[in-house]
Formats: structure tokens, C-alpha cells, sequence
């Protein structure tokens, strides 16, 4: 991936510009994992050479992803675009690691709630339930994404000593919602 710089909050921006690139995106089931970077005291992070893009998807939906091989997406930020460069795709299977972390989930249930941590385990654990996950994650910093000009907020958090299938499980179905925009995807 070759790129300067991008809003430190670029989850829906890039989610747009993916699905601007391969409409079928819009239907399909995936995750994307938001892009790391050096922070700027202007709300961008510059890009560096360990900057990736990278997505989560189940093996049918490779296969549509080749019009972003070497694709350039353009991503608007206010007034000003950034440009990334995307180089040749490359993919790997999904492999069961005892911790994961995500930066930032954020549950619908919530919306228009005050989201303290309280509630935010609660609709957490009724989520982990479904997953077969007996246990509450260490929370971590709270934080927020915007879409569409709302500001949504979660939190993120860590889970330690996972069972190979648990951590299977978290990684391919993730918590919370915005996948599609970088929140609530799990990675070692």
C-alpha cells in the first residue's frame, strides 16, 4: 500500500471508497481492519512501510476482491481527498491465537442510550453468549467513530487465555456492529 496520510477516523471513508471500487461489496459478509499509522495533532495519522489494508472475509468473497488489486481509492476528508495505492493482494487463513484485541466496538443497542461501561457489558455479554463465550473481556480506552455525521461510541477491549475455538469464533463472526468500517474486528 503506498499513501501519505489519512483521517485517524477512516472507517467509513475507506468502507466507501472499498465499496466505490467493487460495488458487491455493499452485500457481502466481511471485516475490515482500519489502517495503523503515526498520529498528528490534526486528526490524521501519516502512513508508514507496516501500514496495511487488510479485510476478513470468508473464502467466496476473495474471488470479488481482484478489482482492488493495484486499485487507488480515494478517500474525502472535509475538504481535502486522500489518496491510497493499493498493491497486489495477498491472503492468509484465519489462525486460533489465545489473545485479541479490537480497537473499538460499537453495539447498536446503545444508540441514543448514555454508554457507560456498565451498559456497554451488558449488551456485550448477551452478544459473547451467543458465541459460546462464558466471559466479559478487559475493557479498554472508550472512543467513537463517525457516520454519516453521527458519532458513535464504544469501547475497546482485549480478551486474554482464549480456547482455540473461541478465538475462532471472535475473529470470523467479531462483536458489536460496523464491521464493515473497522469496529469490532479482532486481530492478535
Amino acid at each position: 500500500m503506498q499513501g501519505d496520510r489519512l483521517p485517524a477516523d477512516h472507517g467509513y471513508r475507506l468502507y466507501s471508497a472499498l465499496v466505490a471500487q467493487v460495488p458487491a461489496l455493499k452485500d457481502l459478509d466481511w471485516q475490515l481492519g482500519t489502517i495503523t499509522g503515526i498520529p498528528d495533532q490534526r486528526g490524521w495519522i501519516q502512513l508508514g512501510s507496516r501500514s496495511k489494508l487488510w479485510l476478513r472475509c470468508p473464502l467466496p468473497v476473495v474471488a470479488m476482491l481482484q478489482p482492488l488489486d493495484n486499485a487507488v481509492l480515494h478517500l474525502s476528508a472535509g475538504s481535502s481527498t486522500a489518496f491510497l495505492r493499493l498493491g497486489s493482494l495477498s491472503g492468509q487463513t484465519v489462525e486460533p491465537v489465545s489473545t485479541l484485541t479490537s480497537r473499538l466496538i460499537v453495539i447498536k443497542q446503545l444508540a441514543g442510550t448514555e454508554v457507560s461501561e456498565f451498559s456497554f457489558g451488558l449488551s456485550l455479554g448477551r452478544q459473547l453468549e451467543s458465541l459460546g463465550i462464558g466471559r466479559l473481556p478487559e475493557l479498554g480506552q472508550r472512543g467513537c467513530i463517525q457516520v454519516k455525521g453521527h458519532r458513535l461510541i464504544g469501547y475497546g477491549c482485549k480478551f486474554s487465555e482464549l480456547e482455540p475455538e473461541q478465538s475462532l469464533a471472535l475473529q470470523a463472526h467479531g462483536l458489536g456492529g460496523k464491521r464493515r468500517m473497522g469496529c469490532g474486528v479482532f486481530r492478535a
